[in-house]
């Protein structure tokens, strides 16, 4: 990735959060919503997230879409604080809590790796994913489909994804 200052490097943290999430959701259930980052100056550590993708019905897939964003975050910034996923964490021992497992703790820590595992699997997506981001601050769910397909078929997004400046 490119060097970036500091207000691009936690945008694309940000960016790259997102993207976590949008792909790997793609990648497990198919539909993954709307992906918005908020660019204010300042306030580059929140991110607005359209959680249109569902969470139902509850199940381990969902789980490790929410920690694939963290994950992702990571690519960037391995010093990233866990609390920068606090909600997705909190969303996922509430889905955790609704299924019938039976060491939590291990659940959770398979979870995670499968997230892990996932995100440096898809790496290349998930970094287009979040470029765009960076670039529209919004994409839809066929936006990311579009980006992710390009990708899995060796061709330039950019040149695949036709999205004028006028429609961001």
């Amino acid at each position: 990735m490119p060097a970036f200052d500091q207000e691009d490097y936690k945008l694309m943290e940000i960016a790259l959060h997102e993207a976590g999430h949008g792909v790997i959701g793609y990648r497990l259930y198919s539909y993954i919503g709307t992906l918005t980052i908020e660019h204010t100056p300042g306030i580059l550590d929140q991110t607005v997230y359209e959680a249109e993708w569902s969470v139902e019905p509850y199940n381990e897939d969902n789980i490790v879409t929410l920690y694939a964003g963290f994950a992702a975050q990571r690519l960037l910034n391995q010093t990233a604080l866990v609390e920068d996923a606090a909600r997705d964490i909190k969303t996922a021992e509430s889905i955790l809590k609704s299924l019938s497992v039976q060491d939590h703790d291990a659940t959770i820590a398979r979870l995670r790796q499968k997230a892990e595992e996932l995100v440096h699997s898809n790496i290349e997506a998930i970094e287009a994913v979040a470029e765009a981001l960076k670039l529209f601050h919004t994409l839809n769910n066929l936006d990311c489909i579009e980006i992710v397909d390009a990708i899995d078929e060796g061709k330039d997004w950019h040149v695949v994804f036709e999205r004028g400046e006028a429609n961001s």
